[in-house]
């Protein structure tokens, strides 16, 4: 999509120091995947004061961001943000010239930090699955940010063996019904917004929030450059359909053996794509 502005960028050391580098920074990016459970990002720094070794960077640094929309007449929306991430690595550390380096800073939301030092042993007992994210997002990731959750229906007893709290979720996705949609494909993501916990359904079903066009923006006119944030600037179709692998994955029919160790039953359930292809929304 278009450019935003950046306002300002604030590098914040353990001990609260911050420093200013908005001057120092060439390309910023920042990543939200809904098959990835934290939003991460990386920034390209041209640094004539070697700050890896002055500031320092150790990798306990906080990178505050302050961004908007280009404030042209006629922008279709015009917002202020500020976000807080935490960095982790600087790769890819080149000598420019005698006094000038680049580096890349990569960052991650605090909360995938806070979730790698943490492990969780906890059973839950006749609980839904949607109850259980909402606990764990909360109570053991200690997040205060927004959780959008969908209802899940059948409550089950769960006990978390001793992982983090996201890999507990990640695995609960794979438990999840949604009380609402005929399959289960729960996904666990964040956005600037908050955490959602939802089915790809719920998501394909939403009002657009914003529309964007591919087109050839002339940069001479303020409306069109005011288009720019709402504007595709590259695209990429990777793939149409593979039969094959469809196949081999049993999209199109499959046979489930299960074996329940505790009754001593053994299931079968046989699926076709094509009877209950018109049963999804």
């Amino acid at each position: 999509i278009g450019d935003f502005k950046i306002d300002r960028l604030d590098l914040i050391d353990a001990n609260g120091g911050v420093l200013n580098i908005t001057h120092l920074y060439s390309e910023l990016n920042i990543y939200e995947n809904i098959f990835s459970s934290f939003v991460t990002g990386n920034i390209l720094l041209i640094d004539t004061f070697d700050l890896p070794q002055k500031f320092p960077i150790v990798g306990e640094e906080r990178l505050k961001i302050k961004v908007k929309t280009p404030g042209e007449n006629g922008a279709k929306r015009d917002f202020s943000l500020e976000f807080e991430y935490v960095i982790y690595k600087i790769s890819d550390r080149k000598e420019e010239n005698d006094k000038t380096q680049s580096y890349v800073l990569h960052f991650v939301s605090p909360e995938m930090v806070s979730t790698l030092k943490s492990k969780v042993s906890v059973a839950y007992d006749g609980r839904f699955v949607s109850d259980i994210v909402s606990s764990l997002v909360k109570s053991h990731m200690g997040s205060t940010k927004k959780l959008v959750s969908e209802t899940t229906k059948k409550p089950l007893d769960y006990i978390v063996p001793n992982v983090d709290p996201v890999t507990a979720i990640n695995m609960l996705t794979k438990r999840a019904e949604s009380a609402k949609y005929t399959s289960s494909s729960y996904v666990f993501f964040e956005t600037q917004d908050g955490f959602n916990f939802v089915t790809l359904e719920n998501l394909v079903s939403q009002e657009p929030v914003e529309t964007y066009h591919r087109v050839k923006l002339n940069t001479l006119n303020p409306l069109a450059r005011a288009r720019e944030a709402v504007s595709i600037t590259d695209h990429d179709m990777t793939t149409r359909f593979d039969t094959l692998s469809n196949l081999k994955a049993g999209m199109y029919q499959s046979h489930l053996i299960s074996h329940d160790m505790i009754t001593k039953r053994i299931t079968r359930r046989d699926w076709e794509y094509s009877g209950t292809f018109n049963g999804y929304n």
